[in-house]
């Protein structure tokens, strides 16, 4: 391989493990809303049966 193609390679490369890396992230931050979100309204409910 030349040193254009090994560039070319680690280019892609590097592309692929950001677009990864930030699907990921993405991923990660919904799971932690929606657990957040689980938590919140099972507090709610929970402060609404107590107190009615």
């Amino acid at each position: 391989m030349t040193d254009a193609g090994i560039e070319a390679f680690a280019n892609d490369i590097d592309q692929s493990v950001v677009r990864l890396n930030d699907s990921n992230i993405l991923t990660m931050i919904g799971f932690y809303v929606a657990f957040a979100s689980a938590i919140a309204a099972g507090v709610v409910y929970n402060s609404a049966r107590i107190l009615f």
